[in-house]
């Protein structure tokens, strides 16, 4: 009986605790940016992150993608799962030739490539400078 208590109260605190961190890392805006280079409407951003947008005003747009917040993003912005998006892009770029989004690891590699990539977009946590923020959800 008194084993059953215990693991009872440790699977509760475990539980509760994966619920903490899943709803803490979840939270939280998220800032779809632009090179301060290129202008583009969040409707326009939209289709690039799908590969349907691949240049504006005769530059190629470079999709930079968070590792961090793949999740997230792809949920809010794009409305389907991380898993559906990356075998979206693997199926367009095997279809139509597409060159696939870059990703990097957080917030600060994505602002990096993108205020030093013209024609490059991504998507951050934090309000970033320096950058055009395109929309933030």
């Amino acid at each position: 009986m008194k084993t059953k208590m215990y693991t009872l109260k440790y699977s509760l605190l475990a539980l509760s605790l994966g619920f903490t961190l899943s709803v803490s890392a979840t939270a939280g805006d998220i800032y779809v940016i632009s090179n301060s280079a290129t202008k583009l409407s969040a409707a326009e951003a939209k289709d690039a992150f799908l590969g349907e947008q691949q240049f504006i005003d005769g530059k190629p747009l470079v999709i930079v993608n968070n590792a961090e917040i793949t999740d997230d993003f792809t949920s809010k912005v794009l409305h389907m799962g991380t898993s559906g998006y990356k075998l979206y892009w693997v199926k367009k770029s095997f279809r139509d030739g597409v060159k696939l989004p870059i990703t990097k690891s957080n917030d600060a590699e994505v602002l990096n490539a993108v205020r030093s990539t013209v024609g490059a977009i991504g998507y951050v946590t934090s309000q970033p400078s320096g950058v055009n923020i395109i929309q933030k959800y």
